[in-house]
C-alpha cells in the first residue's frame, strides 16, 4: 500500500533559520501491516536554496565561536549529521547566530 500526499513541517530548527513551514510539494508514504516502511518528500528548490543560503552564512560563525561542537556536528566533509543530539543542540546556535546578525 502507498500514498501520495501534500504535508507542512514545521520544527525549530526550520524556525531558527526563518521558516515557520515547510510545505513539501509531494511526499510519498510506503506502508506494510499499517507501518511507514518508506518516506520520501520533496522539497520546494526556493526552500532548498533558501536553507542552503542560510547555512553556507551560519557555518564559518559556527566553527569560529564553537569548533568543539561544529566537529561534533558535521561531517569532514561539513555535512550535517542528522540525529537526536544534534538537532536540538544546533537551534540554540542558530537563534544565538541570528540575534548576532540583527
Amino acid at each position: 500500500m502507498s500514498g501520495v500526499d501534500q504535508i507542512l513541517e514545521r520544527n525549530d530548527r526550520l524556525n531558527a533559520i526563518g521558516i515557520n513551514e515547510l510545505k513539501y510539494s509531494s511526499c510519498t508514504f510506503v506502508f506494510a501491516d499499517n507501518l511507514i516502511q518508506n518516506f520520501s518528500a520533496e522539497i520546494p528548490p526556493e526552500s532548498v536554496q533558501y536553507n542552503s543560503d542560510v547555512w553556507q552564512k551560519f557555518l564559518p560563525w559556527f566553527s569560529e565561536n564553537y569548533p568543539n561542537e561544529y566537529s561534533k556536528m558535521l561531517t569532514s566533509e561539513g555535512r550535517f549529521i542528522y540525529n537526536r543530539e544534534n538537532g536540538a543542540g544546533v537551534v540554540p546556535l542558530l537563534k544565538k547566530w541570528r540575534e548576532e546578525q540583527e
